[in-house]
């Protein structure tokens, strides 16, 4: 499999960045001598990899040279970047990794994955998609503080520049043979999701009648589509986001915010024509067809901020065991098992591994759990704002305006690049509560959304010159702000609804496309 990433050098603005894909048998001293290639360096100096995020939790251990000197990670878990293999480190959208190069210097590159993909018969690899800005010269760290705009050079010809740079290193000595992992069976998928239509359970639960089903790394919230006669399938709602976006659902909050928010898998039952062509693609080279009503099988991923999108393998896996599950939940209900109503979220029917052996699956009761992922869901926004920055605003005037502010998704996707998966684009408007006017507004990108909106804050503040005295902010941003706030003289009042921006964000949504 090849694994896409964006590595962008922090601290540089504008942002200097490439977009690489690599093989997932790439060992991290493969990759460092990728990256010595990509952002021009002479490896002349020490480095050192720190996993930051693993399968979507976060880790620390550091991945170096270990015959060079100890890094400054030394006291942390330490691995042989020789030994360790990317595809064992990286798993899902979004887990990331740090590669400092020269600990004098300190050039910190943040690695973050962005997809797992299907190697392409005409692309030599390591191949860069996309190069942003060259990367300042070896050993210029002081100059480059004192001046720090760099010669900008047309992206096209820089990535094709990386690319001939690739093709003078041999990367394949840097990697290890086939562990002899196989793809993921989407057939033995497809069968089970047959299996599932074969037994209607439309007609044994309804959609509020909400289990769960036990994963490895979190709890899979599930729901039986069907029961009134439109859509026919099973919508699985993965970990705390998903239950958030399930709660949402079932009290009736309206598109789109269910469905830009919402972090579930989607089996559906539908009709040829309600295929979409990648649909239909995907099943042809199975060589599947189907016949009769709602009996084609379509596959949907819902990201937040991000357009549904077929599963990837690690999807399927998790839709693979939740529908084993589904059918032996099934059985108990034709047994008796009465499953209530979703109500508050706290209390389930559900497929768990038994403490014994893990082996063995049973029917549970479970009041009040916590979920696996819900202590990191919990952890403080850290600060990312200068203490430069901070000083800066500390400075400012106050004055007695009333601000409200407000960040929320534009349903507009944008796509980055033909195959890429497109996203949706958040929104940040503060009004003058009294006059009703825009005071400032800016689109961001969703990812490091925390780090973004503590920029843009210190921007619009900037722009105008003082500090309001009151601010009334959404739960969201209130907690992405408050690392910046709680330091600042602004009475803050956090609501639910802000009718003002809530009527603004309506009439871009009836803008003609």
């Amino acid at each position: 499999m090849i694994y896409q990433f964006k590595v962008s050098l922090k601290g540089m603005s504008p942002p200097t960045w490439r977009r690489l894909q690599v093989e997932g048998n790439l060992t991290f001293y493969g990759f460092h001598q990728v990256l010595q290639d990509a952002f021009d360096w002479d490896d002349y100096h020490l480095h050192s990899f720190s996993m930051q995020k693993r399968n979507g939790k976060k880790v620390i251990d550091i991945i170096e040279p270990l015959n060079e000197e100890p890094s400054f990670f030394s006291f942390q878990r330490t691995h042989d970047e020789h030994l360790e293999i990317i595809s064992d480190w990286f798993f899902t959208e979004k887990d990331r990794a740090l590669y400092t190069y020269d600990f004098g210097d300190d050039w910190e590159h943040e690695i973050r994955l962005e997809k797992i993909v299907e190697k392409e018969v005409n692309t030599q690899y390591p191949h860069c998609v996309k190069a942003m800005r060259l990367a300042p010269e070896e050993d210029s760290r002081g100059m480059w503080e004192e001046e720090p705009s760099l010669e900008e050079v047309d992206w096209r010809e820089l990535t094709l520049a990386v690319n001939e740079s690739f093709t003078h290193n041999t990367y394949a000595k840097h990697t290890k043979p086939d562990d002899g992992h196989k793809p993921f069976d989407w057939l033995t998928l497809i069968k089970q999701a047959k299996a599932l239509n074969a037994t209607k359970p439309w007609e044994k639960l309804a959609d509020d009648q909400v289990f769960i089903v036990e994963d490895t790394e979190q709890f899979c919230y599930c729901s039986i589509l069907g029961a009134g006669g439109q859509e026919f399938g099973l919508a699985v709602y993965l970990g705390d986001e998903g239950l958030q976006s399930l709660q949402a659902t079932l009290l009736g909050e309206s598109y789109p915010d269910i469905f830009l928010q919402q972090r579930s898998l989607l089996l559906a039952f539908v009709d040829r024509d309600e295929l979409e062509n990648d649909d239909y693609q995907f099943l042809n080279r199975l060589g599947l067809s189907f016949r009769g009503s709602k009996q084609w099988v379509q596959f949907r991923s819902l990201v937040p901020g991000k357009s549904p999108w077929l599963l990837d393998e690690e999807e399927g896996r998790i839709l693979q065991l939740v529908l084993e599950q589904t059918i032996a939940m099934l059985r108990e209900v034709e047994k008796g098992l009465f499953i209530p109503p979703f109500t508050d979220g706290k209390e389930f029917f559900g497929r768990v591994i038994a403490d014994n052996d893990p082996t063995v699956w049973q029917t549970a009761h479970m009041a009040a759990f916590q979920n696996k992922q819900s202590s990191e869901s919990r952890m403080d926004v850290e600060l990312h704002v200068s203490e430069i920055d901070m000083k800066r605003l500390t400075k400012r005037q106050t004055n007695d305006s009333h601000i409200l502010l407000d960040l929320f998704m534009l349903d507009l996707p944008v796509q980055d690049a033909p195959g890429n998966r497109p996203y949706f684009p958040y929104m940040l408007v503060a009004l003058d509560e009294q006059s009703g006017a825009v005071v400032f507004q800016t689109v961001v990108t969703a990812d490091n959304i925390e780090e973004k909106v503590q920029s843009i804050f210190v921007q619009m503040i900037e722009e105008l010159r003082v500090l309001p005295g009151t601010m009334t902010l959404k739960a969201q941003i209130a907690q992405q702000l408050a690392p910046v706030i709680k330091r600042l003289p602004i009475l803050v009042n956090e609501v639910k609804v802000i009718p003002q921006i809530d009527t603004l964000r309506d009439l871009l949504r009836d803008i003609p496309r």
